[in-house]
């Protein structure tokens, strides 16, 4: 019938329609979808070099765990390297140079060395510090006078060792940084097998501090901490300090305390202190 035959081709005529606008479609959508995948694996690779610096941070300055920072930096640093691979426009660390413990290799290193200090090849940890160390501000220098190296007279702040102490609130007023004298106390517990391993010697590792420093053990002046210069950007970035303090501890509680002067915006410890021990030299 007539009518039903032009029924019939009005209807194919739709089905074809609609496969070709499918058709063209998805042939519109190809391209965008191809940029869309790429734009992700952009956005994943970003993120994985946040994730895993941040990670690195963590084991190193909050954990105490060296060869987790290692590992963390080290699939930071290959994530770069893809993502550099993909677009080199928004990394420039190829162009500009890392040499030395500032740039992220660097980083990477220093924790690559601190590891022996910890993992038994060459010492030990014995303890790490608290993470949480009593702070006390002494801006007209008369703690020493007055025996704070024995314990910190009330009031004192709490702040934590793996983060600077700018950043953690300790301002003078507005938005300027506490600067001048300070004073850090904690204690730790050691046992006697912890002081009477034959032929070794207990060291206390500060692996980030900033500032020129005095430590006490049990109240008594143990050893000064120089710097080439009071500004921390001229000054070796690792930041480390070790101290031999065997001779100044005793079974039970020690109290360690830490005298800083810190001149500028950036003081005080920023890697969470630990006891070690390694072979008498």
């Amino acid at each position: 019938m007539p009518g039903r035959a032009r029924h019939d081709t009005v209807g194919g005529r739709d089905r074809v329609g609609r496969h070709d606008r499918v058709d063209r479609q998805e042939a519109d959508y190809s391209v965008p979808r191809a940029m869309l995948h790429e734009r992700m694996r952009f956005t994943r690779l970003s993120f994985d070099i946040l994730d895993n610096y941040m990670a690195m941070v963590r084991a190193a300055a909050t954990d105490v765990d060296y060869a987790a920072a290692v590992a963390a930096g080290e699939r930071g640093l290959a994530a770069r390297e893809a993502l550099t691979a993909r677009n080199p426009t928004y990394t420039t660390y190829k162009k500009i140079g890392e040499n030395g413990y500032s740039w992220w290799p660097g980083e990477v290193q220093q924790y690559l060395e601190l590891l022996p200090l910890t993992d038994g090849s060459v010492g030990k940890l014995v303890a790490k510090t608290p993470l949480v160390w009593s702070f006390k501000r002494d801006p007209d220098n008369r703690g020493a006078e007055e025996g704070w190296a024995a314990a910190l007279p009330a009031p004192t702040e709490n702040v934590r060792t793996d983060l600077y102490l700018q950043a953690q609130g300790v301002m003078d007023g507005g938005l300027q940084g506490y600067n001048g004298w300070g004073w850090y106390s904690t204690q730790v517990e050691l046992t006697g097998a912890d002081l009477a391993a034959p032929g070794r010697t207990l060291h206390l590792g500060f692996p980030g501090l900033f500032n020129v420093a005095m430590l006490y053990v049990n109240g008594q002046a143990v050893a000064t901490r120089q710097l080439n210069s009071a500004r921390w950007w001229d000054n070796d970035y690792r930041f480390e300090w070790g101290v031999d303090v065997s001779p100044y501890l005793k079974q039970g509680m020690n109290r360690f305390t830490l005298r800083i002067h810190n001149p500028h915006h950036l003081g005080g410890i920023f890697r969470r202190p630990f006891l070690y021990s390694r072979p008498a030299s």
